[in-house]
């Protein structure tokens, strides 16, 4: 996967800010782009993650366990045994990430520690209505989780989305309005958006 077509997080990242949003558009490798680098800092550092989704089924489902980690992934690191084993994401036989569901973070307090956890994906937060439906107060459920795993930590908060809507809790509390086309980043000192352009990832 080149820098040039599939998605770079480390442009993101480059900002070191807290809260990361990215929403673009479905399939130039976000969260295979996490995930890449996920391994790769944990391989190198020691430095575990957490994969969150909203509601626990979908957490169970096969995607988010079996294929959390795709063959393309796996490939890029033949050396090394990627898989879901005992309720974590497995590096070698090491707990190298956690999966959480947002809606009972709030029972999940002493059960883990996090304290290895320096990274956090938070996928598709903006949600298909048809679907599913925001938490109640989800905004303070999810800074209650912040808090739970960074525990006064510098830890990166990842939430990423496929560009459905604009119109999200998240965005109502910090006040961010869709940018302008072709405008890529908005930046403040406590968060960055993203919008990927598109055409820099198409193939």
């Amino acid at each position: 996967m080149g820098d040039s077509i599939w998605y770079d997080i480390n442009r993101i990242r480059s900002y070191n800010r807290v809260l990361n949003f990215v929403v673009g558009a479905r399939g130039i490798g976000k969260t295979f782009g996490f995930k890449k680098w996920a391994v790769e800092d944990f391989l190198e550092n020691g430095n575990q993650f957490i994969y969150m989704r909203r509601y626990k089924d979908e957490l169970i489902n096969r995607k988010a366990k079996e294929g959390f980690f795709p063959k393309d992934l796996k490939d890029m690191f033949p050396e090394h045994e990627l898989k879901f084993q005992d309720g974590a994401y497995m590096v070698d036989g090491q707990v190298a990430g956690y999966p959480m569901v947002l809606s009972k973070a709030g029972q999940e307090k002493g059960i883990i520690e996090y304290d290895k956890v320096t990274k956090v994906l938070f996928d598709e937060f903006i949600i298909d209505k048809k679907t599913y439906r925001y938490l109640p107060d989800e905004t303070n459920t999810f800074k209650e989780a912040m808090i739970t795993i960074a525990r006064l930590r510098f830890v990166q908060f990842f939430l990423f989305s496929n560009a459905v809507s604009w119109n999200n809790p998240y965005f109502v509390k910090y006040g961010i309005e869709q940018p302008p086309e072709n405008v890529e980043f908005i930046k403040t000192r406590s968060y960055v958006v993203q919008m990927p352009i598109q055409n820099e990832y198409n193939l």
